[in-house]
Parts: C-alpha cells; sequence; structure tokens
C-alpha cells in the first residue's frame, strides 16, 4: 500500500482515483457536545484529536462594536448580538439555537435595499492570514478547505426576512437581483482571496431543500442563485484552476444538482442519508461529482450504539469508495444528543476499513 499524506489523500480521492484509504473529517461541535468530548477525551480540537484529513480556514470577523456601529440603527428591539450581515441575533429555546432579526425585514423601497451596507473584508486584517494558515496545513500533510457556505440565499433572506424574500421572487424581483449582485460582489472577493492562498477546497453553499424537495422552484433557484454562484466559482478558478468547489445543503436538492454541475461544482455536501441515497448520487454522479459527508446527524451518531455507527460507515465504505470520490464525514455539526462513543467509532471505523 502507498503511503501519502492527508492533502494527498483528499486531492486522489476528488480527482476520482483511488488513494491508500477513504479520507475523512469531523465537523463543528456545538457547546454541549464539546463539554462531553473535552471531558472524555481531554482533547478540545476534534480536527486534531481524530486527525482529520481536512481543516476549514476562514476570513477574520468584524467585532461586535464594529457591528453595532454600522447596524445597530436597524435594530429597534435590543438584540444579544449581531451578525457580520448584519443580522440580529436572541438566544432561543435551547442549546445554541438562536432567533434571526432580519434588519430589512420593514424595507419599503428598493434604495433601502441599495443603501443597505454591506461587510467590508477588503482589510488584510480579515484575510491576511489565510497564505500562512493554509501554508502551515500545507506543511504538515494536511487538506485546507475555505469556509464561504451561506453564499448568496442564507445571507439574502437573513437581512430581509424569509417571508418577505420568497414574496420577492416572485412580485419585486428587481429587489433580489439588486440584493443577490451585490452580495456576489463580497463573495467574489472573499473566493478570490481563499483561491490566493492556495485552499484545496472552497466550501460554498445555501440550505436550498427540504427534507423532501426545493425550497423553491427549480427555475427560481436557476434564475436568482445559480448564474451569480457561477460568476462566484469562475472567479476563484481563474486565480487557481483546479480549485474543488464543495456546495453544502441540507435536505434533498436531487433537481438542482446538473445545475449545480454546470455552475461548476464538484463537491456535494452533506449528501444527507434521511433526505437522499448517497448510493443514488454515486451512481448517478459519481463519474464527475465527490461526495462529503453521508454520516448522518439526524440517525445513526445520536441515536445508534457504536456498533451500529461502525456499521452504517463499513456500508458507506463499501457502497461509495470504488474510484474515490469521497470524503466521509458528519452531515452536520454534532449535536449535545450524540454519544462520544459514536463520533470515535466513526473515525476508528474509516481508519480501519476504508483502506483500498
Amino acid at each position: 500500500m502507498m503511503t501519502i499524506n492527508a492533502r494527498e489523500r483528499v486531492l486522489t480521492s476528488l480527482a476520482h482515483e483511488e488513494p491508500d484509504r477513504v479520507p475523512f473529517t469531523v465537523t463543528n461541535l456545538t457547546p454541549l457536545f464539546a463539554e462531553k468530548f473535552t471531558k472524555a477525551t481531554g482533547a478540545v480540537d476534534p480536527f486534531d484529536y481524530f486527525e482529520a484529513d481536512v481543516y476549514d480556514v476562514g476570513f477574520r470577523s468584524h467585532s461586535q462594536t464594529e457591528l453595532r456601529q454600522t447596524y445597530g440603527r436597524y435594530h429597534t428591539a435590543d438584540v444579544e448580538r449581531i451578525g457580520n450581515w448584519g443580522t440580529g441575533f436572541k438566544r432561543g429555546s435551547m442549546f445554541h439555537f438562536e432567533h434571526f432579526i432580519p434588519p430589512l425585514s420593514e424595507a419599503e423601497s428598493i434604495k433601502e435595499i441599495e443603501s443597505y451596507p454591506l461587510p467590508d473584508y477588503t482589510a488584510p486584517e480579515h484575510w491576511g492570514h489565510l497564505h500562512q494558515q493554509v501554508a502551515d496545513l500545507h506543511q504538515r500533510g494536511l487538506a485546507a478547505m475555505g469556509w464561504l457556505e451561506c453564499t448568496l440565499f442564507e445571507v439574502a433572506w437573513q437581512i430581509r426576512g424569509m417571508e418577505n424574500f420568497m414574496v420577492d421572487m416572485l412580485i419585486r424581483p428587481d429587489w433580489i437581483e439588486l440584493l443577490l449582485d451585490r452580495i456576489m460582489e463580497v463573495r467574489i472577493f472573499m473566493a478570490e482571496k481563499y483561491a490566493e492562498a492556495d485552499v484545496d477546497i472552497l466550501f460554498v453553499g445555501d440550505d436550498i431543500a427540504t427534507q423532501r424537495d426545493m425550497l423553491m422552484s427549480v427555475e427560481h433557484w436557476c434564475r436568482f442563485f445559480q448564474p451569480r454562484l457561477q460568476k462566484i466559482i469562475a472567479a476563484a478558478r481563474r486565480i487557481k484552476p483546479g480549485l474543488h468547489v464543495a456546495y453544502h445543503t441540507d435536505g434533498n436538492p436531487a433537481k438542482v444538482i446538473p445545475a449545480l454541475m454546470d455552475a461548476g461544482v464538484d463537491v456535494l455536501n452533506p449528501v444527507q442519508p434521511e433526505c437522499i441515497d448517497p448510493k443514488w448520487v454515486k451512481s448517478t454522479y459519481g463519474d464527475k461529482l465527490s461526495l462529503f459527508g453521508t454520516i448522518g446527524t439526524q440517525s445513526v451518531l445520536p441515536f445508534g450504539t457504536p456498533q451500529e455507527v461502525a456499521a452504517n460507515v463499513k456500508e458507506r465504505i463499501a457502497t461509495l469508495k470504488d474510484r474515490g470520490g469521497v470524503i466521509l464525514a458528519p452531515t452536520h455539526f454534532i449535536e449535545p444528543e450524540v454519544p462520544v462513543e459514536n463520533l470515535i467509532a466513526f473515525v476508528e471505523t474509516v481508519k480501519e476499513y476504508g483502506v483500498y
């Protein structure tokens, strides 16, 4: 068996070739699970603890002081924090859940869309660390993934409000076109900086689907989102032509997979098994599209035994690993209900049984 490092393993698989074993990574831990994880393992960073193959890198955010100076006037109600795009947040019912408070929910004219301040990431304080961070990961033999998820749709509806945004697509499309174009320009800049930093994967996407189907018609997605996504991807690949692009959406996006691929996406995440069959995705699109995820955080990870997790991972390996094109990972954040033993079982099974 050939000896390769994690980065080579990931890039080989994403090139639809077979490396030494199936690559894997983990996802972020929710606060309560993080406490359980540290208590059980003595570790803080699950990526290092499990020796994951893919690590995230990201832009540095604006401070709460800056965000309140910019967006405070859009929030008449007291909010606990303000996000980078001006959305307000209040603590929800439990755990990490929060209520979204959209800053433009009461907008009455397109001029308010035009004048709304979007975040400025052009200062090096937001991206200047990326080159060294990626270089350090590469020096350690690890794959680097640039985080640009919530790329268009989720940012836009969180600014405008979900119901307003959906209605706008039908009766005020010029408002939507303007807002999305402005967001797209910010995202193009960020994608270019990731490409300049030499990330291996650009991680884009929006939750555009429910458990059963799309949140909107395919026609609306292709009108408002596909061409802008394509421009973001093209801008990054002009700088790094071989860049892999992973698109994240929970739920069942089956109807737009061809359109995603036409936009330049070559990796689909998380391929949520409760909603879409990973074997079907592999058999239908696996010659050009890689699968990233597939280990259910709604099913086997929280509610299975370690033995059932291991059996599930073995099944994924058996049905998905041929000709590469797979990175195994949990399909979402690790929630408090997940036993630490189950996450350990996932990783140990990949390492033992994912060998080619």
